[in-house]
């Protein structure tokens, strides 16, 4: 009756109706945020695994237009990557320098983000730098790559007589063999 002498007409809220509201907001985020906060992790991790895999198949693209053979280095000490190439392939075979501009110079994987494991024809994990090469052909080193944040993996799979870089989850091995020139290191 109070309220109908002051002229209050029902509009508005209790505090106990905006502290209940408040209540179920708060609890609400508490149980969303953190699903949140790893949704954006593998949201980076993926992010930085597609750049990678544009990297390897710029190298492949660089490599047939040019008619040189181009390698992307990796080096998981520096958590790293980028391009080179074979300028003179008469004069000084085998020798790669980097590319110009910014695919010649190393590019970090975001913090959180590592290779955990590579096969190349060197052998699985040979070293801490290695790298994967393309031909003019086209066609690139059979190899594999594994990325993860430690929650989630990605393989990045190129193939062999394409060239051509692959995004696959998980943490998968190809089935097929990677020969080195002098033996065979067996499955990987």
């Amino acid at each position: 009756m109070l309220f109908k002498d002051m002229g209050y007409k029902g509009r508005g809220y209790t505090l106990l109706e905006l502290m209940a509201v408040m209540a179920i907001i708060f609890i609400t985020s508490a149980l969303v945020v953190p699903f949140l906060r790893g949704f954006s992790e593998n949201g980076k991790l993926k992010a930085a695994v597609r750049a990678f895999v544009s990297t390897l198949n710029y190298a492949r693209g660089q490599a047939i237009s040019s008619g040189l053979k181009h390698r992307v280095y990796i080096d998981t000490s520096l958590n790293g990557y980028w391009v080179a190439v074979e300028e003179d392939p008469q004069e000084s075979p085998g020798e790669y320098t980097p590319l110009e501009g910014r695919m010649g110079v190393p590019k970090e994987f975001p913090r959180g983000i590592i290779v955990s494991a590579m096969g190349t024809p060197r052998g699985e994990n040979a070293s801490a730098q290695d790298y994967i090469e393309f031909s003019p052909k086209g066609t690139g080193e059979e190899a594999w790559v594994h990325i993860t944040n430690g929650d989630k993996v990605y393989t990045v799979s190129v193939s062999p007589s394409t060239g051509r870089a692959k995004l696959l989850e998980g943490e998968l091995v190809p089935q097929h063999k990677i020969e080195a020139s002098e033996a065979t290191l067996g499955e990987i």
